[in-house]
């Protein structure tokens, strides 16, 4: 822009700066209407000024100026002005001033301005996308709900969000080596996955296992490279892991299960109807020989056909919340394994708590216990062939726990780990299920209790089961000697 009221001038100028080779385009204004409107269609990289014209004047066209660009070069281009004055306006923001009888110094002022100005505008641009690159970066990364940090081409941290601190429990100082927090990390998929971001243009997944306060927690995340190293995306994932791996587990159960129980369930299905029609093609036979015979295999079906009962009920069922008294469930226990119709064979010393009782329930319960006094009468003999079955019971506030022991020949060690798997059996001339600590240990999981084997119980085995008690547990000792008869001796667990 030009501000002059000679035309004549501003042609002159203009043919004087298209000679020295410069490309342009110009708009004269004379006027502050004029300036101001200029300015509202265009930009311009220079302002010309005379210093007096009849409407205005240099000062107010450089106030004017500078209210609408702090920035743009401010040339006074005069006939006559005083160097206190040019000064002056100088002070005020004026980038030159060149008199009219000195033109020689006007291209090279134009030049040196206009080089100034671009290189501005430029660092000003680059500023201002630092500036925004910076904030998009920030809400970016505060808007990120999962594990967010990078590092630099040397694997230390130049970037830790907050959910990073708070998954990880680190308060992570910039410029920290990630090995000097994660030393675990050396060999780890996200070492990996980091160095071969940091030499390609490509995400790379990856999946990860890190212990923190002493629990096992797995993520999956990416790695993307970034102008300065590697940036990493990690989403914590344990209960979708540890969901799949259960599901997979009870899949594989499911199918062992059915496979298993199909055929203990054909076995005796068989072999009664072999025995009917034995009967029928023998007119003379022995029926209460083959009445018998028949009781055993319903009686091995009927079985089978209750450890299918029991495990659909607890891996499908729905459970109640009965008050259940601990001394009064395992008496009747007592009662419905017949163990006082044994009293020759099995003695059974029972200490319990008398009034101790929980909510749970009672179906699951009965399982538990059932379960555990049928294996004790079952391989607890010592060599006399007599059965001694122990049941202690305590409680406190939060559990209570019942001890189960008899005096058999133990566990073998190289077996313990083994015992509560689906369908083991510890001797091969077993004749059981291989499912009853099965049971016992999943129908003690699904009420938050558990089931231990007391490795240094020397006499025979003995199980201690736990079982969370929600309410105050009424105390008073009671000591109940229960003895029966009637059970086999067991050779082998």
């Amino acid at each position: 822009m030009f501000i002059e009221d000679v035309v004549d001038d501003f042609e002159l100028t203009l043919l004087l700066l298209k000679r020295a080779g410069l490309h342009f385009e110009a708009t004269r204004a004379e006027t502050e209407n004029e300036i101001m409107e200029a300015f509202s269609t265009q930009d311009f990289d220079l302002i010309l000024s005379d210093n007096e014209l009849p409407k205005i004047n240099a000062l107010n066209a450089l106030k004017l100026i500078r209210e609408i660009d702090e920035e743009v070069p401010f040339i006074i281009l005069s006939g006559s002005i005083g160097e206190e004055y040019a000064a002056s306006l100088m002070r005020l923001g004026a980038n030159d001033y060149i008199l009219k009888t000195n033109l020689s110094r006007l291209v090279p002022a134009i030049n040196r301005e206009i080089k100034e100005y671009t290189l501005k505008k430029k660092q000003k641009s680059f500023g201002k996308e630092l500036v925004l690159s910076e904030l998009r970066f920030q809400n970016l990364t505060k808007s990120i709900s999962d594990i967010f940090f990078a590092v630099d081409y040397d694997l230390r941290i130049t970037f830790w969000n907050k959910i990073a601190e708070k998954e990880f429990n680190k308060n992570v100082s910039l410029g920290t080596h990630i090995y000097s927090l994660f030393p675990e990390w050396v060999d780890e998929d996200i070492s990996k996955a980091i160095k071969k971001a940091i030499k390609s243009t490509e995400a790379h997944p990856f999946k990860l296992k890190c212990v923190i306060e002493g629990k096992v927690e797995f993520f999956e995340g990416t790695v993307s490279s970034s102008s300065d190293g590697a940036s990493v995306l990690l989403r914590k994932v344990t209960e979708t892991y540890l969901n799949r791996k259960k599901l997979e587990k009870l899949n594989n159960e499911l199918e062992v299960l059915l496979y298993r129980i199909s055929h203990d369930l054909k076995g005796p299905v068989s072999s009664v109807i072999g025995l009917l029609n034995i009967m029928k093609m023998a007119p003379d036979f022995d029926k209460i020989h083959f009445i018998e015979m028949m009781t055993q295999r319903m009686n091995h079906l009927e079985k089978t056909l209750r450890v299918l009962r029991n495990v659909a009920n607890i891996k499908y069922g729905k459970f109640e919340k009965d008050e259940i008294n601990i001394r009064e469930a395992i008496l009747n226990l007592i009662e419905i394994i017949s163990i006082n119709d044994m009293k020759d064979i099995v003695h059974v010393d029972f200490k319990s708590d008398e009034n101790a009782s929980y909510k749970g329930d009672l179906m699951l319960f009965n399982c538990i216990f059932q379960n555990l006094l049928e294996n004790a009468i079952k391989y607890g003999a010592d060599e006399e062939g007599i059965v001694h079955i122990q049941i202690k019971s305590s409680c406190t506030d939060s559990d209570i726990e019942i001890t189960i022991s008899d005096r058999g020949r133990g566990i073998p060690e190289q077996i313990r780990d083994d015992i509560f798997q689906m369908f083991f059996r510890g001797d091969e001339k077993s004749d059981g299920s291989g499912m009853g600590l099965y049971i016992v240990k999943h129908a003690l999981e699904k009420i938050g209790g558990k089931i231990e084997l007391d490795t240094e119980y020397k006499l025979g085995t003995k199980f201690k089961v736990t079982i969370p008690s929600n309410h105050k547990v009424l105390v008073g000792l009671e000591i109940l000697k229960e003895e029966g008869a009637n059970a086999s001796r067991a050779k082998n667990r």
